[in-house]
């Protein structure tokens, strides 16, 4: 018989914690997208950095290409599961919601770096 491939499924890759990517896989799960969830280690990170694009995570890979950040990875998902809106004036109270969980998380992500990810990082680097 004909060789068939099946489409190469979405991949989330971040932390193993909720962090910024509670939002991505929700929206996965939610638009029911088959998808990879790619779980990293901390202590793994300073290896997987520089071939990570702006360094960062999360990262999205989707038919052969890598993205980043996570709030256009988000409008992606929605958009490919069927959960952002078609209509402008939604888009729009969409986008408000989206930008307002943005502001409410970066402090606590950067409480998170400050706390957990600056002091391990520093001692890495002494090793």
């Amino acid at each position: 018989g004909a060789d068939f491939k099946a489409p190469a499924r979405m991949e989330i890759v971040y932390f193993n914690i909720e962090g910024r990517a509670l939002d991505l896989r929700l929206a996965a799960a939610v638009g029911e997208l088959e998808f990879k969830d790619t779980r990293i280690e901390f202590k793994d990170f300073p290896q997987l950095k520089p071939s990570l694009p702006f360094g960062q995570v999360p990262i999205l890979k989707d038919a052969g290409k890598t993205y980043a950040q996570s709030m256009p990875i988000l409008k992606y998902i929605g958009k490919k599961a069927g959960l952002y809106p078609k209509d402008e004036s939604e888009q729009m109270e969409c986008e408000i919601i989206i930008h307002t969980m943005e502001d409410l998380m970066t402090p606590l992500i950067v409480s998170l770096y400050l706390s957990f990810l600056k002091p391990m990082a520093m001692t890495s680097k002494k090793t």
